[in-house]
């Protein structure tokens, strides 16, 4: 890469001095999710009134995955624990979002589940849910990144196949899978993996957030440090720096 390009732009700060160290020079532009995600808020009580959701209800967002087989591994698991949650907490509420073609699988496998719930596609009022919601149970990706800039409290969980990670295991060196904690350096958002990703473990994680406004501010402090990491607090958007950045790299 060192080679072939003038200029590197880097959405994420610890990424700049990897490609320094080979020559190649870079800025770091702030990641533009983090920009999104501070441009307007979500209105949390339409939300509820909308779905018909209790004011005073803890509401879980659930994001079980965007593919079938993810859906297949992990929606078994989410749903237990939120059955366990429900015991314990009966004013539970749930919203859960996933793509529009997975739909039909979760509202077959929903139907009769006494649990409140309400099932949405991907996108949809997405900043209204995140406002809404108490707490977040997450598969590890890019949702749990939004979650974190959206200063929303929650854990992170997921189970690959089972050669997949061990294969994995062998070539990864860092700690985290989320990267809230990456950034942090440290286990902000609980992670729940593999041989720990169970329905207990999920559930008993998830219970402290839902009713313990004191335990869920705390997560939130250290989420609102990492979407300041990410540039939600700059005034120039990751698009402007990176326009500004171009237009020097021209010709004269």
């Amino acid at each position: 890469m060192a080679e072939r390009y003038d200029h590197l732009l880097c959405l994420l700060p610890f990424e700049p001095p990897y490609f320094e160290a080979e020559g190649l020079a870079s800025s770091y532009i702030g990641h533009e999710i983090a920009w999104w995600w501070k441009s307007s808020q979500g209105d949390g009580p339409a939300f509820r009134a909308r779905h018909t959701i209790p004011e005073n209800a803890p509401l879980l967002a659930v994001f079980p995955g965007s593919r079938q087989g993810e859906i297949k591994r992990l929606w078994p698991i989410f749903k237990k624990a939120i059955e366990q949650m429900h015991a314990s907490i009966p004013s539970l509420a749930v919203a859960i979002q996933v793509p529009a073609s997975i739909l039909p699988i979760l509202e077959k496998n929903l139907a009769g589940w006494s649990i409140p719930h309400t099932l949405l596609p991907n996108n949809s009022d997405k900043k209204g849910l995140f406002a809404a919601s108490t707490a977040a149970l997450s598969k590890s990706g890019t949702i749990g990144l939004e979650c974190a800039l959206a200063g929303l409290a929650g854990i992170i969980a997921y189970r690959a196949n089972p050669i997949s990670a061990y294969l994995l295991r062998r070539m990864i060196r860092i700690p985290y899978v989320s990267l809230a904690n990456i950034l942090a350096g440290k286990m902000i958002v609980p992670e729940f993996l593999q041989q720990d990703c169970t329905p207990e473990k999920l559930s008993n994680a998830l219970a402290p957030l839902l009713t313990d406004p004191a335990k869920r501010q705390e997560q939130q402090q250290e989420l609102s440090r990492i979407a300041n990491l990410l540039g939600a607090a700059d005034n120039t958007s990751p698009s402007d720096k990176a326009a500004a950045i171009l237009l020097d790299l021209l010709p004269a």
